[in-house]
């Protein structure tokens, strides 16, 4: 017998246990998922968190999620038949593609536009004179509170002109 098949065999009364557990009490169960863990040699993930267990929402049992409960899949195949199970695939922000209307496009075109406004607006020193006297000391705290100090007055007028390559009535 291998090292793996020996480590899942010794875990296996732990997983009986935990299976067996009841679905309120996370204490016990987390105890149990410690022995697993220990006895299978099952690293924490890159964060170094523990390994939690989770109670499945079809069986309301510990140690898998309704994904790959039995007592779930039985029940599905009685009353609909076959279960098709789709491969899984991880996806990676840039694969997906999303189909904007124009509408759309314009909105998020002008979004990108503000935000490198607001950046350039905070690069050339245009904060309230009077942000680090009065709480809360936040960017756009001075715009809440009517301040008329140089540079909130600078701000307004940087902010509300015309984006390049946008008419003046599009999303004021």
């Amino acid at each position: 017998m291998g090292l793996g098949k020996a480590r899942s065999a010794a875990a296996e009364p732990w997983k009986l246990k935990l299976y067996n557990c009841a679905p309120y009490d996370y204490c016990t169960a987390q105890i149990l998922m410690d022995k697993i863990v220990e006895c299978t040699g099952q690293k924490p993930g890159r964060l170094k968190g523990r390994i939690t267990p989770r109670v499945c929402s079809s069986c309301r049992r510990w140690g898998h999620t309704s994904q790959y409960c039995a007592e779930w899949e039985q029940r599905y195949k009685d009353t609909h038949g076959e279960v098709v199970r789709y491969p899984q695939r991880s996806v990676k922000r840039d694969d997906v593609i999303v189909e904007l209307t124009e509408d759309e496009m314009k909105w998020v075109a002008h979004l990108k536009a503000r935000e490198a406004r607001r950046e350039e607006a905070e690069a050339l020193g245009l904060t309230c004179l009077h942000i680090n006297e009065r709480e809360p000391a936040t960017t756009a705290w001075q715009l809440t509170l009517d301040c008329r100090c140089t540079n909130c007055v600078a701000w307004i007028e940087f902010m509300s002109r015309p984006y390049p390559n946008e008419s003046s009535d599009n999303y004021v």
